[in-house]
């Protein structure tokens, strides 16, 4: 991988504890299936053992989910969220004609294509169009995706840890859970821009 110059970074290094993430992986469970299926179907989707995803959600068990898996988890729980029905704007993340889902909140759908290397597009033929921040974390997720950069690497560029990376980069939120982590997004985008070397042109195109 290539160098990235030093810089300060500020707020300090975040800490996530098991019980923080035991209840964040609790919460995109719940956006899988009927209520006695849940866990079973979370287990199918990262590719572990139902008996594996009781342990990251036991206060009891040491082990935690990677937050690589974490990221993966939210896909799915973005996938199931909620019923599509008739509305004015319906998002379809598609892929080579096929329609792989349909959602009614943008974010949600580019959080899919993103780390899929799939294409959203709204139902009636209208422009896309995503705010400012959402254009940012879906900059990230794509550079995450594309392999350039491990949320390793990220982290050790903004001063966080892998899970603070998924914190900002996931869109499906909730209500009394907005964000884990302090500094904005824009600012995680900035960093990782200014301090890569100019010889990594796909910083560039990502943006």
């Amino acid at each position: 991988m290539g160098r990235y110059r030093s810089f300060t970074v500020r707020p300090p290094r975040p800490s996530f504890t098991k019980r923080a993430i035991e209840r964040w992986t609790v919460q995109l469970i719940s956006h899988f299936g009927d209520r006695s299926e849940r866990r079973d179907d979370a287990a199918n989707w990262v590719g572990v053992s139902t008996r594996t995803v009781d342990a990251w959600c036991s206060a009891s068990d040491p082990r935690v989910i990677s937050a690589d898996m974490l990221m993966e988890l939210a896909v799915g729980a973005t996938i199931n969220q909620a019923s599509i029905m008739d509305a004015d704007q319906i998002y379809d993340v598609v892929t080579d004609g096929e329609i792989i889902a349909s959602l009614r909140d943008v974010g949600h759908a580019a959080y899919i294509a993103d780390l899929r290397a799939y294409e959203v597009v709204r139902r009636d033929g209208k422009p896309v169009r995503m705010t400012e921040e959402q254009k940012v974390r879906s900059r990230l997720r794509k550079i995450i995706a594309s392999g350039h950069l491990t949320l390793k690497q990220i982290s050790d560029v903004t001063g966080g840890d892998e899970y603070a990376v998924v914190d900002k980069i996931v869109e499906l939120r909730n209500r009394t859970h907005k964000t884990l982590y302090d500094f904005t997004i824009d600012r995680v985008d900035h960093q990782i821009r200014r301090g890569y070397d100019s010889e990594w042109p796909w910083i560039g195109a990502a943006a």
